[in-house]
């Protein structure tokens, strides 16, 4: 599992059975082969490819994700998209939610062209807080744009979003989520508010607790 799909999946996601074999036994050969011909670069090279590997298989799943769900109704299946994904490759809908979300950033054209690459360069677990903000609302501006696409690491993203963006109002028309002291979440969209349901705050209970955590975080609940 890379570093992106690792960061991404939670502890609802299922273990899918996957065969390193072949490819630690590859891994093994090249920098054997690295040894018997001193030379350094053709094991580095080798971990250049994984690392290029991993960002490209990251960014794959996140727009095959969002097709499939797109295009979901033309497929005989009646049970929910999420679901189904859920019980055959092992993705909580958790997870895909927050893949789709990174997708339908670029497919809405919401990351401006001339930061796109660099925004694409990133790391996955870079680019879903910045989906998910945009799926949230909240617009960004020009100089935050670049220093969201210079920005190195998750925290370096993490910062500039919850200094920069997430302190500003969101755009007119986008749909709100919150939650008070009571636990109730509330929707507020086009000046007006809507009670959505309750959260049981006030509850001791460890993985209550967790839970809502968990629901506040993928939902973008503030």
């Amino acid at each position: 599992m890379n570093d992106d799909t690792l960061l991404l999946f939670d502890g609802l996601d299922q273990s899918i059975a996957t065969d390193h074999d072949w490819a630690l036994r590859r891994v093994e050969e090249i920098i054997q082969q690295s040894v018997v011909s001193r030379d350094a670069y053709v094991a580095l090279n080798a971990c250049k490819s994984l690392i290029q590997v991993s960002k490209i298989s990251g960014l794959s799943l996140a727009k095959a994700l969002y097709l499939v769900k797109s295009n979901w109704s033309n497929y005989d299946i009646e049970d929910e998209f999420e679901d189904v994904a859920y019980s055959y490759i092992g993705l909580h809908p958790h997870t895909i939610s927050r893949y789709v979300c990174l997708w339908k950033a670029y497919d809405k054209n919401l990351i401006p062209e001339n930061v796109r690459e660099e925004i694409q360069q990133q790391n996955v677990k870079q680019q879903i807080p910045i989906a998910m903000a945009l799926e949230q609302g909240y617009e960004i501006s020009d100089d935050v744009w670049q220093k969201l696409s210079d920005a190195p690491d998750l925290s370096s993203v993490s910062k500039i979003l919850r200094e920069d963006v997430k302190g500003q109002e969101p755009r007119k028309g986008s749909l709100q989520l919150s939650i008070d002291n009571a636990g109730m979440i509330w929707a507020f969209a086009e000046g007006n508010r809507y009670f959505v349901g309750e959260l049981e705050v006030d509850s001791d209970e460890e993985f209550i607790q967790k839970s809502i955590e968990r629901i506040k975080k993928g939902a973008g609940i503030l």
